[in-house]
C-alpha cells in the first residue's frame, strides 16, 4: 500500500476527526473492510505526544467504538514536561501508572518515518512539476528580535541619543532562515560563509546582509544576541552578503547555519512558477490537501501594480507632451519677440557706426552660446533618462 498524506485543519478537533475518518474507511481506502470487532487491531496510529495517545483511547471509548481491541497507538514525541512533573509529584499506585504509556519511537526511526511521508507529498503530481509548477525556491523562516549589539543591550542603546543607529532596526522583528549553502541571489563580499555547526555552540557564526551591516555599524566578528521566541542565541558576524532583492525569491537579512534553529518554531515558505491554468490547479490542490497552508498568487499582485504603473506612465507621458507643446508655443513667441529686438539693436549699432561684419559676429557668438547651453542641458537630461530606465529594468 502506497503511503498517503492527509491534513486536518487547526480549527477541527484533531483526534476526533482522525478516529472518525479511520473508522469510516476514509483515512485508508478499504480499511476496515468489514465490521469485524478485531479489525482495528491491525492498525497502528502514530500520534505526536504521549498525552495524545492517552486521549485517543478516551476518544475511542467516548464515541462508542465497537472494536474489541483498539489499534496500536505509538507516540512520536518524547515525554511531555507536565507529565514528568505530575509523575514526580505522585505517590503510590498513581506514581506507577502515571507514565505507563507505549514507548516513543527512537529519534532516527521517527525521522525516517516523517521523511517517507514528506517525500510522498513532494512527489504528488498535483503539487510538483508534473502539473507545470516547478519549485523555484523554499526556505524555513524563524522570527526573532535583536536584544544585544556588540556587548550592549538594545534597551541601553535606545536610551542613548546620538549613537547613529536607526531605532527601527533595533526594535523590528527579524525573520531569518538557516541553510548550509548560499542561494543564487547571494554573494559573499567579506568573511567566510559557515553553513553548518554543531548543536549547542556558545557563539553561532551568522551571515549578515551588507546594508544591515552598514546601518548597524557592524564589522566581522561583532557580536549579536537574538531572542528566538524566548530563547537567547548569541551570534557573531562571520560573513557579509550582497543580496539581489529584485529577484522574486525568499531573501533574508540574517542567515544562520544548520544545527541551531531546527528545534525552533518556524514557518516554511516556497515559491513556484506556474502558468495561469496550472496556478489555479495548484491552489485547488493546496487547499484540498493542505487547508492550513496559505497560497498567494503573486501574478495578480504584479498585474495590479503593472496597471497602476501603466496609468502613472500615461499621465507622465501626457504631461510631458503638454509641456513640449507649451514650450514650442513659448519658443515661437520668444523668437518673434527676439526678431523685433534684434532689428532694433541692428539699427542702433549701424547708427553708432558698427560694420555689418561686426554685427554678424555679435549675433553668431550669442547664438553659439545659447546653443551650447541648450546642448549641455539636453545631454544631461538624456543621460539621466537612460540611467533611470536601466535601473528600472534591473
Amino acid at each position: 500500500m502506497s503511503p498517503r498524506v492527509f491534513n486536518i485543519p487547526a480549527s477541527a478537533p484533531f483526534l476526533r476527526v482522525l478516529i472518525d475518518a479511520l473508522r469510516a474507511g476514509k483515512l485508508v481506502p478499504g480499511f476496515p473492510a468489514h465490521r469485524d470487532p478485531l479489525e482495528l487491531a491491525r492498525a497502528t496510529l502514530y500520534l505526536p505526544t504521549r498525552r495524545a495517545c492517552r486521549l485517543a483511547r478516551k476518544v475511542f471509548f467516548d464515541i462508542g467504538a465497537d472494536a474489541v481491541i483498539l489499534p496500536h497507538i505509538v507516540a512520536l514525541g518524547e515525554l511531555d514536561e507536565d507529565e514528568l512533573i505530575f509523575a514526580q509529584a505522585a505517590t503510590g499506585e498513581l506514581a506507577e501508572t502515571a507514565l505507563r504509556l507505549p514507548d516513543a519511537l527512537a529519534p532516527f526511526e521517527r525521522r525516517l518515518l516523517l521523511a517517507q511521508l514528506i517525500m510522498t507529498w513532494v512527489k504528488s503530481p498535483e503539487l510538483h512539476g508534473a502539473a507545470g509548477t516547478p519549485l523555484v525556491a523554499s526556505a524555513p523562516m524563524v522570527t526573532m528580535r535583536l536584544t544585544g549589539l556588540k556587548g550592549q543591550s538594545v534597551e541601553d542603546l535606545l536610551k542613548r541619543e546620538g549613537n547613529g543607529l536607526p531605532a527601527w532596526l533595533l526594535r523590528r522583528e527579524y525573520r531569518s532562515t538557516y541553510r548550509d549553502t548560499l542561494s543564487d541571489t547571494e554573494r559573499v563580499t567579506a568573511g567566510r560563509f559557515v553553513g553548518q555547526v554543531r548543536p549547542g555552540l556558545a557563539r553561532v557564526p551568522v551571515s549578515v546582509e551588507e546594508s544591515l551591516v552598514k546601518d548597524l555599524q557592524l564589522k566581522l566578528g561583532d557580536e549579536l544576541t537574538f531572542d528566538v521566541q524566548g530563547v537567547p542565541v548569541v551570534t557573531y558576524v562571520a560573513s557579509v552578503r550582497q543580496v539581489e532583492w529584485q529577484r522574486m525569491q525568499p531573501n533574508f537579512y540574517v542567515v544562520f547555519p544548520t544545527g541551531v534553529l531546527e528545534p525552533a518554531p518556524k514557518t516554511f515558505i516556497a515559491a513556484v512558477r506556474a502558468e495561469p491554468a496550472a496556478s489555479a490547479r495548484l491552489q485547488q490542490a493546496v487547499g484540498r490537501e493542505l487547508p492550513s497552508v496559505a497560497a498567494i498568487d503573486l501574478s495578480l499582485l504584479i498585474k495590479t501594480l503593472d496597471g497602476i504603473f501603466s496609468k502613472a506612465a500615461f499621465a507622465i507621458s501626457f504631461m510631458a507632451a503638454f509641456t513640449v507643446a507649451t514650450g514650442v508655443i513659448v519658443l515661437v513667441g520668444a523668437i518673434l519677440t527676439g526678431r523685433v529686438q534684434r532689428l532694433r539693436e541692428t539699427v542702433l549699432l549701424r547708427t553708432l557706426g558698427a560694420k555689418p561684419s561686426s554685427i554678424m559676429s555679435i549675433f553668431v557668438v550669442q547664438g553659439a552660446l545659447l546653443g551650447f547651453i541648450g546642448l549641455l542641458i539636453g545631454v544631461v537630461g538624456g543621460v539621466a533618462l537612460v540611467v533611470g530606465a536601466l535601473l528600472a529594468r534591473r
